[in-house]
């Protein structure tokens, strides 16, 4: 402390920039025993990760639909080509997972289901004929093989089966009906349709628009010419060039959810802050992320901390990067993530902090609220 540090082990933290200050003022929760950084800070990965948290992060989960459609996007440039994009599927999901959880094992895993549900749209594909025509035996398989993926893929993540399962048969039914336009359209259509097949079963939008995204990718494009460049400049792209029988009436509906699909997006947006102002009693009212950095504990705080078992890198990414903040009586601020739980003080003193296993009825409802 008598002498500064020769540099700053996170720029885009401000304590760091107190070169004479020991591990960013906080001697009780870190140690620094080379005198030079602490938990790695100085390294490229560090600075490498802090740049994707401050930017993709932050995007993705002030407004999580665009981590969706960064996702669909992503997988819909390999045109249905298995070998390109069931990696892709992974790494995308796996990308945004990480940068808004700051949660590598979370992430690893929620790359593995989305590449694992890829794989079972493709199969079911391979299975029926990846296009079967409208009421033959292969289409009605497809429409059930589509719907046991969704709901076994929504399952694996933690959710609801039924919306997914919805999401998944439905643009499965519809889509020898649908998929008669350009790629894009086709790719479009299939969120959308899955997005509010979900809504209406009690699911989330953002979630329907990929288990529907990703069975036309992976099914009506996933055929051995996959979406070839012809195909997609015909308007030809896993579908039909023209479409009549039971599900014709479907054409300008979709297309007119399609023209509407900015609407779409800007309604998930809202739903994101819906939250706002909102009082859920003793826990606080929610409001704007106030921005706080950990520079202090209380004794109380240390030892819950402690007692409880909360890991350092938790506690961090829960200040760091909350999923809601919560403003309580006198001034202190309830973070909450998918790990913990942290309560600071205006000044960033930790009051209190507790893992999410030991979240109680209240904290739960909230964080179901969560889009």
């Amino acid at each position: 402390m008598m002498s500064a540090d020769p540099m700053a082990p996170d720029p885009l933290n401000a304590q760091a920039w107190n070169r004479y200050a020991y591990v960013i003022n906080n001697p009780l929760a870190f140690t620094d025993p080379s005198g030079y950084c602490f938990l790695g800070m100085c390294t490229w990965g560090h600075a490498i990760s802090t740049f994707f948290d401050r930017s993709f992060g932050v995007l993705f989960r002030d407004v999580p639909i665009l981590g969706t459609l960064f996702e669909i996007g992503a997988t819909a440039l390999c045109l249905g080509n298995p070998v390109c994009a069931i990696p892709v599927a992974f790494a995308s999901t796996a990308f945004v997972a990480d940068v808004t959880s700051g949660n590598l094992g979370y992430a690893l895993r929620a790359g593995l289901i989305a590449a694992a549900t890829a794989v079972a749209f493709y199969e079911v594909g391979e299975v029926t004929g990846h296009n079967p025509e409208f009421g033959t035996s292969q289409y009605f398989e497809n429409v059930a093989g589509h719907a046991l993926v969704g709901c076994a893929s929504a399952v694996t993540s933690g959710g609801k089966c039924g919306p997914a399962a919805l999401a998944g048969g439905i643009t499965s039914a519809a889509g020898p009906f649908i998929n008669g336009q350009n790629f894009a359209a086709n790719v479009v259509s299939n969120a959308v349709l899955g997005g509010l097949a979900s809504v209406a079963g009690g699911g989330k939008f953002a979630n329907g628009a990929i288990t529907g995204a990703f069975g036309y990718l992976f099914n009506a494009c996933g055929n051995s010419n996959h979406c070839t460049a012809e195909e997609i400049f015909r308007g030809k792209a896993g579908g039909v060039e023209n479409a009549d029988g039971v599900f014709g009436f479907l054409l300008p509906i979709v297309g007119g959810i399609r023209s509407l699909f900015v609407g779409a997006v800007e309604e998930a947006v809202e739903g994101a802050s819906s939250l706002l102002g909102q009082s859920f009693g003793k826990l606080g009212t929610v409001v704007e992320n106030p921005g706080l950095d950990i520079t202090a504990f209380t004794k109380h705080g240390i030892d819950q901390v402690i007692t409880r078992g909360v890991a350092p890198s938790d506690l961090l990414s829960t200040v760091t990067n909350p999923s809601v903040v919560l403003q309580q009586s006198g001034g202190q601020y309830l973070f909450l993530s998918n790990e913990a739980g942290v309560v600071l003080n205006p000044a960033g003193n930790v009051i209190t902090a507790y893992p999410s296993s030991m979240f109680g009825p209240g904290v739960r409802n909230i964080m179901n609220l969560l889009p």
